[in-house]
């Protein structure tokens, strides 16, 4: 079973805040699993008592700072939450850790284990490799499978992938789940 996840940040570097996580269950054929009333996933604005953002990430995420502090949840509490989210999708799939999956994982990865779930604890819940469609991505590239390189954006387009705004991380993680589907049928 694959965890989807995907974050919008403050910056390019866990030094920047983290500021909206989305994670979605999904089984083996990229369809979604709920996990108890969460639809489709969990999606979670994160509040910093002080924000560290640089201008061009806030350009590209358009978040609004003031609706993270009326609506998000601290640091701490979303990270009990997605800490919750994970326990509870490893009851409902019975399995005993999960694939981590996404779009250019390794960058989220390295916000979630700074701010969520320290790397010392990251193997409890989840296995190694992870499940990249960035890296998917290129690899069809490098076959001539389509045009064009990993950015999601271009992807979408490609694909035609309709899953809202994008920089939206609940949006982007769906759009990573679509476009998994899309791999597989290439193959």
């Amino acid at each position: 079973m694959y965890l989807f996840f995907d974050t919008e940040t403050g910056g390019l570097t866990p030094d920047f805040s983290l500021l909206t996580v989305s994670a979605i269950l999904t089984d083996r054929h990229f369809d979604i699993i709920r996990v108890h009333d969460f639809d489709p996933g969990m999606y979670v604005k994160v509040k910093h008592a002080n924000y560290n953002v640089h201008p061009r990430a806030m350009e590209v995420n358009k978040i609004d700072l003031s609706d993270n502090d009326t609506n998000g949840f601290s640091v701490q509490e979303t990270a009990e939450l997605f800490t919750l989210f994970i326990k509870e999708a490893l009851t409902v799939t019975g399995q005993r850790r999960l694939v981590p999956a996404g779009h250019n994982v390794p960058f989220d990865v390295k916000f979630l284990q700074h701010y969520l779930l320290p790397e010392e604890k990251w193997g409890n819940y989840f296995t190694n490799p992870a499940l990249d469609t960035c890296a998917s991505a290129r690899l069809f590239a490098a076959a001539n499978r389509f045009q064009g390189g990993c950015n999601l954006d271009n992807l979408r387009k490609v694909f035609n992938i309709e899953t809202g705004v994008s920089h939206n991380a609940e949006n982007d993680n769906l759009a990573s789940i679509a476009l998994a589907k899309k791999f597989v049928s290439l193959v």
